[in-house]
């Protein structure tokens, strides 16, 4: 978008949209915290990507078990829905629709279910969020973050310390001024509900290619690490040339395997992990079922350590207390994103470098480096045992 059009858009928006919405919006300022024990049903808005809605479980166990008679509504996208599909947290998960016509009648149902409250935990939008509380909920408490402008789609408008902090921080931080409660934060985990069927399926293909999980070092096989070269965009995701030093490097070292994960959106890559000799003593994971995040949590919970620019995967490995090594560019760095409670390291681009402009021996060096600290970390560890 050209920066001529950027300024109409803020200028229609500043002067025509924001205007007409606070005349339709007329939601009464509740200075004072919410009362949980006199809510009834809550309504969360997280139809976002997968990452969001990872680092939101520690919440979500939290008002569930402090509040257990609340009734927790989810409303999540097609992408992020399965990580807590499964989950004893959530008493009724939605996928919001994207088609209009459908979405109006989604409307109407949620509106049926007179929500005491709805919380909006897409931080980085306001506006869409904040009109569909407001048809949801006419007459529930709606609860945002951010800057005052948008105070009118709400009824408590909370302020969060962005950028400054890691992500579940700020939500910990939304939570306890939207409804005046304390949150232990030593007890924060992320959580992932893993099916058997996923297990399953990943167990079989473990066995196949003899490799055991790190849970289970005296099984037949070895440990493996797993190499994620795909983020959200190009700019975030390594290159083939990059991918493929990494796997040769890694794939010398005698005491592991490689399992390389195969994004099919980034074609590249893929079509280089089919040709490049540089690969073939790697292995490759593809997701073989309709609902890959149960496969992904469970082959992330095997491996002994994961290496990614992708901070949804960096979440899983912290969700499932896998050591990570963390490739960022400055554009996505910053301590919202950085693993939780887990072993970490990160390699960071410098300057204005893209992902996909570090130097192949910077990330080698990098991997390790951090491969020596986690395999020390485990030897360390059977020492104790014995």
């Amino acid at each position: 978008m050209t920066k001529p059009i950027e300024a109409l858009e803020r200028f229609f928006r500043k002067k025509l949209v924001y205007p007409l919405l606070r005349m339709i919006f007329r939601n009464p300022v509740l200075d004072a915290p919410i009362d949980l024990h006199r809510v009834k049903r809550i309504l969360i808005l997280r139809y976002d990507r997968i990452g969001d809605m990872i680092v939101t479980t520690p919440i979500l166990r939290t008002l569930k078990q402090q509040y257990p008679h609340i009734r927790l509504d989810v409303l999540a996208s097609k992408v992020n829905a399965e990580v807590v599909q499964r989950s004893p947290l959530v008493d009724n998960l939605m996928i919001i629709e994207t088609n209009w016509v459908r979405l109006l009648r989604q409307i109407v149902h949620l509106r049926k279910q007179r929500y005491d409250v709805v919380l909006n935990f897409i931080f980085n939008r306001t506006t869409g969020p904040g009109i569909l509380a407001n048809l949801v909920a006419p007459n529930g408490c709606k609860v945002g973050q951010g800057p005052d402008r948008y105070a009118f789609y709400f009824n408590r408008l909370v302020k969060v310390r962005r950028f400054e902090q890691h992500m579940l921080e700020s939500y910990v931080s939304f939570v306890e001024q939207a409804f005046g409660i304390s949150v232990q934060r030593e007890e924060l985990t992320f959580q992932i509900a893993i099916g058997a069927d996923a297990k399953r399926t990943v167990d079989d293909w473990l066995q196949k290619q003899i490799l055991h999980r790190r849970s289970e070092p005296k099984s037949p096989g070895l440990p493996y690490l797993i190499l994620n070269p795909s983020g959200k965009d190009m700019d975030r995701s390594l290159e083939a040339r990059q991918v493929a030093a990494l796997v040769k490097n890694l794939s010398e070292k005698p005491d592991f395997r490689v399992v390389v994960l195969d994004a099919p959106g980034n074609k590249a890559t893929s079509e280089a992990i089919c040709t490049e000799s540089d690969f073939l003593k790697s292995l490759v994971y593809r997701t073989l079922s309709s609902k890959p995040l149960g496969e992904l949590a469970s082959l992330i919970e095997g491996a002994f350590l994961v290496i990614s620019p992708d901070t949804s995967i960096v979440h899983f490995a912290s969700a499932m207390q896998t050591p990570v090594l963390a490739i960022y560019a400055p554009v996505n760095a910053s301590q919202e994103w950085l693993p939780h409670k887990v072993p970490y390291d990160v390699v960071m681009a410098k300057g204005e470098q893209r992902i996909s402009d570090i130097e192949p021996q910077v990330l080698i060096d990098g991997a390790d480096r951090f491969i020596a600290r986690v395999l020390e970390m485990k030897r360390a560890q059977s020492r104790e045992l014995k």
